[in-house]
């Protein structure tokens, strides 16, 4: 078990940070079963993987801003409607968003709050904010 974990965590950690990390190169999964002390499959590195990212509760299929966004423009004509007389439309209105939650990550308590709700937030600023220049 320990060994497993061991392995799990060196992946992950590999997973996370060879795409900045030199060398860029391509690290595959025989090549952390060969480091195990007992015989392991690649099930096994897979499943250990698992265990430790939900032991932290980690969810990588979890929401995104974006994602989100796009949720949003799809179910809501009135947001399509609202952006149609600014100038780039929803672009625009996306570029106010981020600009939000971009201010958002600076703040110590920024984690307080789902990714919902701090979205939910900037698009309603965004959108103020973008038909307010509009007008101006």
């Amino acid at each position: 078990v320990i060994w497993d974990t061991a392995l799990g965590s060196l992946a992950l950690c590999v997973k996370f940070h060879r795409d900045f990390l030199c060398p860029l190169s391509p690290v595959y999964a025989y090549e952390f079963l060969d480091l195990a002390r007992h015989s392991m499959s690649y099930q096994d590195l897979e499943v250990s993987q698992r265990d430790i990212l939900a032991a932290f509760d980690f969810c990588i299929g979890s929401i995104t801003p974006q994602g989100l966004m796009d949720e949003l423009w799809l179910a809501l004509p009135t947001l399509r409607k609202a952006t149609e007389p600014v100038k780039d439309g929803w672009k625009s209105v996306q570029a106010e968003i981020w600009d939000r939650l971009f201010d958002a990550l600076i703040e110590p308590d920024v984690l307080q709050f789902p990714i919902s709700l701090l979205t939910a937030s900037a698009v309603i600023d965004g959108l103020i904010i973008a038909i307010a220049r509009y007008y101006k």
